[in-house]
């Protein structure tokens, strides 16, 4: 459940193949498959700029609940995370995020808190070659819960539904990371789905019930994920809006902002032990 519990700690997203097409499979009668309708949507959000996610969590960990609103956006690369856990105000955080930095203010909205920037591009020796297909972060979590629910073995279409005042078809079905390598769809990309299951057995998952509702338009507006794993069960809710708007999100600048400050480093060879 880690995978999409916050923004701040996911590690690198998985997400979805540019190279889907709109068309698929059809059922008896004409109606659209549930496989065809995900891998619509997942063409219709590759599409969008932006998009913005209210997000409710329960049961994660050492934090019981907790809400959070982000705001994405790929050109520029920018994302946002306003986070909220029971302990109110003083649990208040925001996270801004750039391609070449890390923006954070713990205590959000207390009078004077500062910025504090941590730059986002480590020496060449430190990084790690990524896959191209598995896309930044500033996508946000809405591709990676199109693409594994289409890895379901048990993927059906659940009914039609109004949701937030919208006609919706609501899709649902059992995802199981241990079983997400037998997946061999083109919703979600070999690399992109070996990579999120491998997210998922380290965040000791052993398997996830995924909803979706699917507006008239492809986009999907509402999303659950209840996932079990042998720490206990945890309760995801997203809501989705703003497809294509700008989502304004304002770079903090001047004295707002301070650098991070790393612990000096010992001396190499200088142990504690040694001033004994």
């Amino acid at each position: 459940m880690k995978a999409i519990r916050s923004c701040v700690t996911a590690a690198t997203g998985a997400a979805l193949v540019l190279s889907l097409t709109a068309c698929g499979g059809t059922g008896d009668g004409g109606e659209r498959t549930p496989h065809a309708a995900l891998k619509a949507a997942a063409l219709k959000t590759t599409q969008q700029n932006s998009y913005r996610t209210k997000r409710w969590t329960e049961g994660s960990g050492q934090e019981p609940s907790s809400r959070e609103e982000l705001a994405f956006q790929r050109k520029p690369e920018l994302d946002e995370v306003k986070h909220w856990n029971r302990s109110g105000p003083a649990g208040a955080s925001r996270t801004l995020r750039t391609s070449n930095a890390i923006y954070v203010m713990n205590k959000a909205g207390t009078p004077g808190a500062k910025w504090v920037k941590m730059e986002n591009d480590p020496p060449a020796g430190v990084r790690r070659p990524v896959d191209p297909e598995i896309k930044k972060r500033s996508e946000g979590y809405l591709p990676n819960m199109i693409g594994s629910l289409a890895t379901a073995k048990n993927l059906e279409k659940a009914g039609e539904e109004t949701v937030n005042g919208r006609p919706t078809t609501h899709f649902k079905g059992t995802v199981v990371p241990l079983e997400m390598e037998e997946y061999k769809g083109d919703v979600m990309s070999e690399a992109v789905r070996d990579n999120f299951a491998s997210d998922r057995k380290m965040n000791h998952h052993v398997k996830a019930e995924i909803d979706l509702w699917i507006g008239e338009d492809d986009l999907v507006v509402k999303a659950q994920e209840v996932a079990r794993t042998s720490r206990g069960e945890s309760r995801t809710v997203e809501e989705y809006s703003g497809y294509g708007a700008d989502p304004k999100i304002t770079i903090p600048r001047g004295d707002d902002v301070v650098p991070f400050d790393a612990p000096p480093r010992e001396p190499a060879g200088r142990h504690k032990a040694d001033d004994d």
